[in-house]
């Protein structure tokens, strides 16, 4: 029994064919891809990563996650309480949360009038 197998002509662009000789050369160097990367000049780490993905991602390891499990730590934080610091003229006045708002208006109102 014949099987008819049929192949797929595929396009490679002038780009694709630059990167395989490359990555092609890279292999037969035997060196670390950071290290022979390192020898260049035009081509970054990144690049050749990307490119490496792109044309031959069957090499790529693809390494497990690895689950950890979460472990929750208590800690107890005292937030100091908001102030406000309002100056007329060489007064301080320090203004907390829930403060009277009418007593602060007139406060403010005679200390402006001393002087």
């Amino acid at each position: 029994m014949e099987t008819d197998t049929q192949f797929q002509e595929v396009q490679v662009s002038g780009k694709e064919e630059e990167w395989i000789r490359l990555i092609d050369e890279w292999r037969e160097s035997g060196q670390s891809i950071k290290d022979w990367v390192h020898e260049k000049e035009d081509i970054t780490y990144k690049q050749f990563l990307y490119w490496r993905k792109q044309l031959f991602p069957d090499e790529i390891e693809k390494r497990p996650v690895e689950m950890k499990e979460t472990v929750w730590s208590s800690l107890n934080v005292e937030i100091p309480s908001s102030t406000l610091d309002v100056f007329v003229h060489d007064c301080r006045i320090e203004v907390t949360a829930g403060f009277d708002q009418e007593l602060l208006r007139e406060i403010v109102e005679v200390l402006r009038n001393a002087n």
